[in-house]
């Protein structure tokens, strides 16, 4: 079982400049530390649905037809990583890494 972490609002700041990544293709995943802290700012699909799931596989969302655009309230993923199923052309977002 994964804990949600608290996090500070200058952890997420900085993070938002420093830890930032862009994925793209068909099933892109991103694997880090198990205690650090993904956040997904934005997925563009380049065709029909995709299901964003976590570090174990698990499905965290139902097909999502079209792109997600969450800037303002980017989806947080705990437990250090995600995939998407599918043909994204670009997922962005950030991590914030909770280890030592």
């Amino acid at each position: 079982m994964v804990f949600r972490r608290n996090l500070q609002a200058a952890d997420i700041a900085n993070a938002r400049l420093n830890n930032q990544f862009v994925l793209k293709g068909t099933d892109p995943e991103l694997v880090l530390e198990a205690d650090d802290v993904i956040f997904i700012e934005q997925v563009i699909p380049a065709s029909s649905t995709y299901v964003v799931n976590d570090a174990d596989g698990a499905a965290m969302t139902g097909a999502i037809p079209s792109g997600l655009n969450l800037d303002c309230g980017p989806m947080r993923i705990d437990g250090g990583g995600f995939s998407i199923t599918g043909a994204i052309a670009i997922v962005k977002g950030f991590y914030v890494k909770m280890g030592k």
